[in-house]
């Protein structure tokens, strides 16, 4: 999740971002008494951060 907020950061500052997928993990997730496999959550960051180039 840290990753999501300093990619953003940095593209917003006007700097080139690289995102290395296998560099990155986190965590099983619970929203709304549901249990995300911490794949799908990283899955979700990833094709969120996919429009920064």
């Amino acid at each position: 999740m840290c990753v999501d907020t300093t990619v953003r950061s940095t593209y917003e500052k006007g700097y080139k971002v690289k995102l290395v997928a296998e560099g990155c993990t986190t965590k099983n997730l619970t929203f709304n008494n549901v249990e995300v496999n911490y794949k799908e959550v990283n899955i979700s960051y990833f094709a969120a951060l996919a429009r920064f180039p």
